[in-house]
């Protein structure tokens, strides 16, 4: 019997995720959840007091399982600002690939309540703040190695960055079928980082070096 309830308690979290995600948040009544997890209205309630509180609870597991665990990749990662952005890149899109619906229900309530006012909306703002400021951290890495343009204002693109991953993620889960998730993903971290100027940084750089590999040539076919 104890082995079973943290089981049930698991379901009623994984059923409320999807029927969040296919409902919204409001749409979903707790005879939707009881009759999707087959149990008694008082069964639920016995794990959780209230609507409330399943949220609640799912907002915890998304904040420590992606937003912990991405801030930490990012200040665990030994290197310099492009390694530790890869490092991090390849975090969010693996966890994307792996874990749809919770990455889908936080984006999709926050879209239906973040103006409501409610405990809920001020949490989830303040979870995708926490990784707003760990990339605005990471791009400050970036201007202080001379990486990323010191004329950025890294505040701003730290939201341009996660308004984008939210678009990327979006369009992935909608078009999965038909795009090559591979080269998607490797495809929009090139775009990020061209915002940011680093490749035409890269770009100057092989033009630098360009004179001298035309030299090198010349000499042999002089020869």
């Amino acid at each position: 019997m104890t082995k079973m309830q943290p089981d049930l308690k698991e379901k009623i979290l994984t059923t409320s995720t999807r029927l969040f995600l296919t409902n919204g948040y409001v749409g979903t009544s707790i005879r939707d959840l009881t009759d999707a997890v087959g149990i008694a209205r008082g069964t639920l309630y016995w794990h959780f007091k209230s609507k409330d509180q399943i949220l609640d609870k799912i907002l915890d597991r998304y904040c420590e399982r992606f937003i912990d665990a991405a801030i930490e990749t990012i200040n665990n990662c030994k290197g310099d600002f492009l390694t530790k952005f890869y490092a991090f890149y390849r975090f969010i899109t693996e966890f994307a690939r792996d874990n749809p619906e919770l990455l889908m229900v936080f984006d999709t309530l926050l879209g239906e309540i973040s103006r409501n006012g409610s405990d809920a909306a001020n949490k989830m703002k303040e979870i995708r703040s926490r990784l707003g400021n760990s990339i605005e951290s990471l791009l400050a890495v970036g201007q202080k190695e001379g990486v990323v343009e010191k004329d950025i204002n890294i505040k701003l693109h730290a939201h341009i960055i996660l308004a984008t991953f939210t678009g990327m993620l979006l369009h992935w889960f909608i078009h999965e079928e038909s795009v090559d998730a591979v080269a998607y993903s490797k495809a929009f971290r090139v775009e990020i980082l061209r915002g940011l100027c680093i490749e035409k940084k890269d770009q100057a750089k092989k033009l630098t070096k360009q004179p001298e590999q035309l030299k090198k040539k010349r000499k042999l076919i002089h020869r």
